[in-house]
């Protein structure tokens, strides 16, 4: 009999529909030893009102959040009052893919006593479940160890409803993010060294509906410029020695048109409190014209010399 008692952490919002979906795919897993955390934030009582239905069949702990905690802490409130050997925080508009998911990642951590974190193939980078990764994502793959910060450039991870931890991981989501809130997180979790399993497989679908944060962020796109200036000012310098990374955010500052510290302050960042590099694409660009950076072929050469300049400052 399977000794690892799973916990499946999730952080509600309103949509009972949704959660019953999710809640019905845990219900058939053939993995026994499930407890399940219900974070709710929601405003209503749908969702607690429909957890005496599931009470008889799942081991459910509800907690409801008055005020609401939002997204990420609501994500961290569940995953903190979980009491698994292992521990997935799976969002309740996402499902297990078929009866044998949760045996699958448990069989992963008891085969090897040294993993910390197993991961699924994101649908994301798949057109169907025999697909493969692509050349390029495969890339960041095998890199991943040693170079987590690929995950910019393809988040072969996927959403955290893919990933399943170990208790020993006391890494939590930070706040105040809500785009690169899960790409943060697991190049945090990589850069300290905990050894990660890839399972080459699509066992959880990911909803996609109107409702999610992707559609909030591309009405408000300036969210991902903020939340790369913010993940570049935690990781710092060493972020930059990646040309990719480099031209990732040269990228950045030439669409959203940012060429002072005052567009900066008003995305509620400090420009002072930049890495060196990002000082030094800023202080690049300003000194160009609009029409100049927006040709692609003559934006691509400025690039390169601005990070070959930095590349020359450090020898």
């Amino acid at each position: 009999m399977p000794d690892k008692l799973v916990s499946i952490c999730i952080p509600a919002y309103e949509n009972l529909t949704f959660l019953k979906q999710l809640l019905d795919s845990i219900l058939i897993q053939n993995y026994p030893r499930i407890e399940i955390i219900i974070s709710d934030d929601s405003t209503g009582e749908d969702i607690k009102n429909a957890v005496p239905l599931y009470v008889s069949k799942l081991n459910i702990k509800y907690f409801k959040n008055t005020p609401a905690l939002k997204t990420p802490a609501n994500w961290n409130h569940a995953l903190d009052k979980a009491s698994g050997d292992l521990l997935m925080l799976i969002h309740q508009d996402d499902w297990l893919n078929g009866q044998d998911v949760i045996g699958k990642y448990v069989k992963v951590f008891e085969e090897d006593p040294d993993i910390d974190v197993a991961f699924c193939r994101s649908m994301a980078f798949s057109d169907n479940d025999d697909a493969g990764l692509n050349a390029q994502h495969q890339k960041i793959l095998n890199k991943l160890a040693t170079h987590p910060e690929g995950l910019l450039l393809g988040n072969i991870i996927g959403p955290p409803s893919n990933v399943m931890i170990r208790k020993n991981v006391s890494l939590r989501y930070t706040v105040p993010f809500i785009w690169l809130v899960d790409v943060d997180y697991y190049m945090r979790l990589l850069q300290k060294g905990y050894k990660y399993y890839f399972i080459n497989e699509s066992l959880v679908s990911v909803g996609i509906h109107d409702q999610q944060t992707t559609a909030f962020v591309q009405q408000n796109k300036k969210i991902i410029l903020k939340e790369h200036l913010l993940l570049a000012i935690a990781q710092g310098s060493s972020l930059f020695s990646d040309i990719r990374i480099y031209d990732l955010y040269w990228r950045l500052m030439r669409n959203y048109g940012i060429k002072s510290a005052a567009q900066l302050k008003e995305l509620g960042i400090e420009a002072d409190k930049l890495p060196v590099p990002l000082k030094k694409i800023l202080n690049f660009q300003k000194r160009l014209h609009a029409s100049v950076l927006k040709n692609g072929v003559v934006s691509k050469i400025l690039m390169f010399t601005s990070y070959s300049f930095r590349k020359k400052s450090q020898e």
